[in-house]
């Protein structure tokens, strides 16, 4: 978007999940789609589709396939809070994907039409927009 709102590029190759508990709960997931290829080997999934257990184990991953899997994922869950004044939603991190963000505070001007949330940085240099439509 262009600091007059208006949408100059639009990437619908994503898709993703976002809850909102009524406990002041969150979570979001979000998938770049048609960039990652097949690479369980590891000791978490033994192509078998059976979970052999949770946690760190060793792999046979490339460099380049960990930075696919990284730079085409995104996930993070934590706590949540609503100011509807000045229609701002407060994520704050309690896990990510990044070890690096947990912690980090993310400030949200949030719109809701219908079904619909697009969602927006609170700062006002930012121009991007993420659009959510409420699956039934």
């Amino acid at each position: 978007m262009d600091s007059a709102g208006v949408v100059i590029n639009r990437d619908t190759n994503v898709d993703g999940l976002l809850i909102y508990s009524p406990e002041g709960k969150m979570n979001v997931q979000l998938l770049y789609k048609g960039t990652r290829q097949k690479i369980i080997t590891d000791t978490i999934m033994n192509n078998d589709g059976v979970s052999s257990h949770l946690g760190l184990g060793s792999n046979t991953w490339s460099t380049e396939q960990a930075r696919t899997i990284i730079d085409t994922y995104d996930a993070y869950f934590g706590d949540y809070s609503i100011d509807w004044k000045d229609q701002i939603v407060t994520h704050t991190m309690t896990g990510n994907l990044r070890p690096e963000k947990t912690g980090t505070v993310y400030k949200r001007r949030f719109k809701l039409k219908n079904d619909t949330l697009f969602l927006r940085d609170a700062k006002p240099n930012q121009y991007w927009q993420v659009v959510w439509v409420k699956n039934n």
